[in-house]
């Protein structure tokens, strides 16, 4: 609809699910593990779960980076995101290894906010430990991934490894 705007929480990897929902085309229970169909929010309707609905982005340095919301939360501990905003080049303020941004207040990603919010930080890693953990962030059957495979390095996931014991996931969930 022409001069419409929608506020759902997107991502580039929803495309595979939005565009299978388009066709009418199912996804095999291994595919679009992470993506949601924005058909919903194209048609001027709300998206099933997104009230609480997490994105996952992954930079091409390998940093990862957590949505919820209103808090988007960086796990930077090498230094590759220790940029500004790309439109003036002003450094990040309270910048460190750890940055979280309060989106609602702050979409140009300018003022770090980890300092006062540690229960937020720590809420994010746990949510992304059972992610980790059960392969996917949307319902459906455990995948397989690396997390527990010694013989590959994964240095990114280390900062989330603390909390992956206490993740109990059911198989098939």
């Amino acid at each position: 609809k022409a001069d419409t705007s929608s506020n759902a929480l997107s991502c580039t990897t929803d495309l595979i699910a939005t565009v299978a929902e388009i066709l009418d085309a199912g996804l095999a229970p291994n595919a679009g593990e992470d993506s949601v169909s924005l058909l919903p929010a194209l048609q001027g309707k709300q998206i099933p779960g997104q009230e609480n609905r997490l994105v996952i982005h992954h930079s091409g340095q390998g940093i990862f980076s957590i949505r919820r919301g209103k808090w988007k939360v960086m796990f930077d501990d090498h230094g590759g995101s220790r940029r500004g905003d790309p439109r003036n080049a002003d450094p990040i303020v309270n910048a460190a290894d750890v940055l979280l941004f309060d989106m609602e207040k702050d979409a140009i990603e300018k003022i770090n906010v980890a300092a006062e919010h540690p229960n937020v930080i720590k809420m994010l890693k746990k949510e992304f430990a059972t992610i980790l953990k059960k392969g996917r962030s949307t319902p459906g059957p455990t995948l397989p991934n690396h997390l527990d495979d010694p013989n590959v390095d994964w240095p990114q996931v280390d900062i989330f490894r603390e909390f992956v014991p206490e993740v109990a996931v059911a198989p098939g969930q």
